[in-house]
């Protein structure tokens, strides 16, 4: 799955941690390097780094109309 289409994008993804546990979270994607994701988490606020080979999916955020 590549993740450079989703740059500066706010998308969900479901992730498998090193221990195994499954999260969802909304990021969004600053950089790709080398296999890592380089996101904002917008989950817990802060910025982090993810193992594009830990997502399971993967699907662009879209804005609600008010």
């Amino acid at each position: 799955m590549s993740a450079h289409k989703w740059m500066g994008r706010k998308v969900m993804i479901i992730y498998l941690d090193q221990q195994q546990h499954v999260s969802q979270r909304v990021i969004r994607i600053r950089k790709v390097k080398n296999g890592i994701l380089y996101a904002y988490d917008e989950t817990i606020r802060k910025p982090r780094t993810f193992r594009e080979e830990r997502v399971l999916a993967m699907e662009q955020v879209k804005p609600y109309a008010s």
